[in-house]
């Protein structure tokens, strides 16, 4: 099996709107990221939380990531999970990817989003078991999460990513 990742995270979206053009910047990283995971024939892109900065993120930045992420799910053959920080989370049930994930099935073909509770996803040669941020996660049970998808994935390689 021959297949590669790139890993990224905190994003941060709408961190600061003090120097000119923030958000554009932001998400021109974002862009990069991406051409740089075509460029290296990645196969799996993981982005491990904190793609927005805030619980309450402008419409008008909301709107442009979603924008970004149909574009980009659509333009790259490779897959991209994306989980759910600490400055994504809104409460035990919703986190600021929420609106992401409600039409990811929908709209992203090749764009994995995971919130709130952890999930092993089964991809093509790997497993990839998917931590989201949650507060009330402590490293005994961490440890049972990270244990129980290892026995559970199916003869691939296994993957751990996770927002702390």
């Amino acid at each position: 099996m021959n297949w590669s990742l790139l890993h990224c995270a905190d994003i941060h979206v709408d961190a600061t709107r003090i120097l000119p053009d923030n958000l554009n910047r932001q998400l021109y990283g974002l862009d990069k990221i991406y051409r740089i995971a075509e460029k290296y024939g990645v196969k799996y892109l993981l982005i491990s939380g904190d793609l927005f900065d805030r619980i309450r993120v402008p419409e008008d930045a909301r709107v442009e990531m979603l924008n970004r992420l149909i574009v980009n799910d659509h333009r790259y053959k490779f897959k991209t999970i994306i989980i759910s920080g600490n400055h994504d989370e809104f409460d035990d049930k919703h986190s600021m990817i929420s609106f992401v994930h409600s039409i990811s099935k929908l709209l992203l073909k090749r764009t994995f989003i995971v919130q709130i509770r952890p999930e092993l996803l089964e991809l093509d040669d790997v497993s990839i078991m998917a931590i989201p941020y949650n507060k009330k996660l402590n490293t005994k049970r961490l440890r049972s999460i990270i244990l129980d998808g290892n026995k559970r994935r199916q003869g691939k390689y296994y993957v751990v990513m996770a927002h702390f």
